[in-house]
């Protein structure tokens, strides 16, 4: 039990050895780390980013829906970092192309298309070494991972796919029929004298009109 560790310098290599004692069950360490209540003595920088994961991995929206401003969808397990000493931003990624770094995750603005978004903690003293928009994603994951890219920072365990769809709100047909025809659109048979204005969804749930 760590706890146990009550005395002596915290500077040198610490080691976990993992025993698995189950043959027939499989699972992965994503990551570990030690947090030292009293600090005193560490020579070293302290790095304890967590970049949390998303709670849902796939959402589509219609164009500037005002759910694009998306709330509570990151959870941090084990800790929270100290938010006077790390940050945390969304990355707005699209063919793998970092596009933006934001601070809330907010996409009302953005046009159709389909996104990754992927989270980041990051120690505000290194927030400077950040690359710029243009940079790859998936370069700038094995820059952080490998060390070439010299920052405190944890990427979120996995990223959320945001599919923007167009609204066929200007978009409109119409259908006219000659008596003794009928018309079935969404179950529903128009065989009766009038004018019908139907408001449909896209498969996406966008709107069009027929009338």
């Amino acid at each position: 039990c760590l706890e146990d560790f009550n005395m002596g310098p915290v500077n040198g290599t610490w080691t976990l050895s993992v025993s698995d004692a189950e043959k027939f069950y499989e699972g992965k360490i994503e990551s570990f780390c030690l947090l030292f209540c009293d600090q005193t003595g560490i020579n070293c920088q302290d790095c304890s980013p967590n970049g949390g994961f998303f709670t849902e991995t796939n959402k589509d929206f219609c164009l500037n829906d005002p759910a694009l401003l998306l709330t509570d969808q990151l959870e941090f397990p084990t800790f929270t970092p100290d938010t006077s000493k790390y940050g945390y931003v969304y990355l707005i990624t699209r063919n793998d192309t970092l596009l933006a770094y934001k601070s809330q995750l907010d996409l009302r603005s953005f046009p159709v298309g389909n996104y990754e978004i992927c989270g980041l903690s990051f120690l505000r003293a290194d927030s400077s070494l950040l690359p710029p928009p243009g940079y790859l994603l998936s370069e700038l994951k094995r820059e952080l991972i490998t060390g070439n890219l010299v920052i405190c920072g944890e990427f979120s365990k996995n990223c959320l796919s945001v599919n923007i769809h167009p609204v066929y709100s200007g978009l409109s047909q119409n259908v006219r029929l000659c008596k003794g025809d009928s018309l079935v659109i969404d179950g529903e048979v128009y065989n009766q004298i009038g004018i019908y204005v139907l408001n449909l969804k896209s498969v996406n749930q966008c709107d069009s009109i027929v009338s």
